[in-house]
């Protein structure tokens, strides 16, 4: 029985996702690749890098798996997939084939990565590293309504300033180490993302009684959001979420 494995890794400098994919793909093996590259189209980020260098695929219809879900990710249009596959045996195979007019195919992650960084994306974003005291969250808002400001997103902004705050919120309280607040633009959405030095402390929402004074967090954030998530790499994790900035909240 044939196994694969999709591990996923944010790139800290480009905002893009690496997802490096172990094992054979094949039909029975594609339906991991497909559920993780949804998620990842999910979480809108700059890019995402699909290193296929330890990637056997003997079977040419389990390849459209890329092309398939580039098709039906509503976040397909502003989010680009990109394939890398030099020194494997697919390279050769991805640029012959009808495949290679669908699929951005790089030698290398490096050159997929360069392409990423420079690119439009990293030129809308902003950051900013927050100590985990109490005044944290005032900070965070005092930010959010700066950068919303300057790219003319007044109209998510209070919005905005509550999703961002519960986020830092969440990680003073749980987390207890620096952070750091981004803000970007991912096509139609706003994406808020903080980034902590806790790998352990991976949100959840808990069931509130009426008289509660916590808990309210992620519940509020899950009902502004367009959607949110949580990303764990080796330095921490991130918890993020997308906010749709192309109508009036």
């Amino acid at each position: 029985m044939s196994t694969l494995t999709a591990t996923v890794t944010p790139d800290a400098l480009t905002g893009a996702l690496v997802v490096d994919i172990d094992g054979e793909l094949s039909p029975a093996t594609a339906p991991i690749v497909r559920n993780t590259l949804v998620q990842c189209f999910a979480e809108c980020p700059s890019a995402i890098v699909v290193d296929l260098n330890r990637t056997q695929a003997d079977q040419h219809s389990a390849l459209t798996v890329f092309p398939s879900v580039q098709e039906y990710s509503p976040q397909a249009a502003y989010v680009a997939l990109m394939i890398c596959a030099g020194g494997g045996p697919l390279i050769g195979r991805l640029g012959a084939s009808a495949l290679g007019r669908y699929l951005m195919v790089y030698n290398t992650c490096a050159d997929a990565l360069a392409s990423v960084g420079a690119g439009p994306v990293g030129r809308e974003q902003r950051q900013q590293r927050l100590r985990p005291t109490p005044h944290a969250p005032a900070a965070a808002r005092h930010f959010i309504a700066d950068t919303c400001r300057c790219w003319d997103l007044g109209h998510v902004q209070s919005t905005a300033e509550l999703i961002g705050s519960e986020l830092v919120s969440n990680g003073v309280r749980h987390a207890g180490t620096d952070l750091d607040l981004t803000l970007s633009r991912r096509g139609r959405y706003l994406h808020i993302g903080v980034r902590d030095t806790h790998r352990a402390a991976l949100p959840r929402k808990v069931d509130r009684r009426p008289d509660s004074e916590g808990g309210r967090g992620l519940h509020l954030i899950e009902a502004y959001a367009s959607s949110w998530g949580t990303s764990v790499s080796g330095s921490g994790k991130i918890v993020w979420a997308n906010l749709a900035a192309d109508t009036a909240a």
